[in-house]
């Protein structure tokens, strides 16, 4: 396409402009992550893969490891990466040391990648950024992420409205993508509030209306299960055709799966997915032994994190890290003097 943009992998956006890739927001484009838990469900197009390696910019939202993918970034190496300027600025100072070119974008100030494509960049409370783009004069995507733009919602509204197509993408699914494998003391699972499964079109209709978008489509929300232990949250993924579901269409258009724009036809089109094989691997091709326990050396190592933690301090007594069976109770100095049952503690 001339100009214009398309949607693949989890959260990755391809900018063109005169056909040539001049963007590609968070690539995970290779391998496995969170240990080998996550695993991407669908194949790249044939021409995706080909462009990557081509693409002039990569912008990176936050450090999450299907945000920002190591392994992925080998396919970078000749563009410039650009980072939010988040608190620390962890991850600039860690690509520059690895021998990436790397661009801090300080937030509110437009960068241009091509003519007729720019970007504005919102680092957010939560060091997750926002990304806004100007595609020509009349489209516009803000990319949300995983993220709510904290801090910056007004501006990024204000800016958003002075486009005639207005594409709001966010992460919305069942929630597995939080904490959600809890177990009592006794080792029985609590079953999350995921399996619950409310429609979620009501949360993109409710996003339009938010932000004044005129489209949406799922988006940061693409992964499955690939690990023999966590096959179990199975129940929990968000299938590409649930997300739809009592969408209120007065709001705008939903796209129901991968998309591409076409600016100068102002015409969406689906992108035809090819499901990928499941495969679940063992956690020890990972590093990972449920029977292995804690030596002295890594007692003292926990002890020592969790005791940075001043409202941990002031709110339990202590943590019970239980580690290949076995109990390790982290002292902390909260609640003392409290009656027995009412002492607050957490396992982990």
């Amino acid at each position: 396409m001339d100009l214009g943009f398309e949607t693949c992998g989890n959260a990755t956006l391809i900018f063109y402009d005169a056909g040539v890739p001049v963007l590609v927001t968070d690539p995970w484009i290779a391998g496995s992550q969170y240990f080998g838990s996550w695993s991407l469900p669908y194949r790249f197009t044939s021409e995706q893969a080909e462009v990557f390696p081509w693409a002039r910019h990569a912008r990176l939202s936050h450090g999450h490891p299907d945000h920002l993918n190591l392994e992925s970034l080998q396919t970078f190496k000749d563009g410039m990466l650009l980072v939010p300027k988040h608190h620390g600025a962890r991850i600039f100072t860690d690509l520059r040391q690895a021998g990436y070119r790397v661009a801090e974008m300080t937030d509110g100030q437009w960068f241009s990648v091509s003519d007729r494509v720019r970007i504005m960049c919102f680092a957010d409370w939560n060091q997750d950024a926002a990304l806004l783009v100007q595609v020509g004069d009349n489209c516009a995507v803000l990319n949300l992420n995983d993220g709510s733009a904290l801090g910056h919602r007004g501006y990024l509204k204000k800016l958003l409205g002075r486009f005639r197509r207005r594409f709001v993408l966010r992460l919305i699914n069942y929630g597995d993508a939080d904490m959600m494998n809890y177990y009592t003391e006794s080792g029985e699972r609590i079953m999350p509030m995921t399996a619950n499964k409310k429609p979620l079109g009501l949360d993109y209709s409710a996003l339009l209306k938010d932000w004044g978008g005129t489209h949406t489509a799922p988006f940061s929300c693409h992964h499955r299960y690939a690990r023999t232990d966590s096959r179990w949250a199975a129940m929990c993924e968000t299938p590409l055709e649930d997300h739809g579901r009592e969408f209120n269409s007065e709001r705008g258009e939903f796209v129901p799966g991968y998309f591409s724009y076409d600016v100068n036809q102002d015409r969406v089109m689906l992108t035809p997915m090819e499901r990928l094989p499941v495969e679940y691997r063992d956690p020890r091709d990972f590093g990972d032994d449920w029977s292995e326990q804690l030596a002295p050396e890594d007692i003292s190592i926990l002890q020592a994190y969790f005791g940075k933690f001043d409202h941990l301090c002031r709110k339990f007594e202590f943590i019970n890290c239980r580690v290949g069976g076995k109990d390790h109770f982290i002292k902390l100095a909260g609640i003392k003097g409290m009656a027995s049952p009412l002492r607050r503690h957490a396992i982990l």
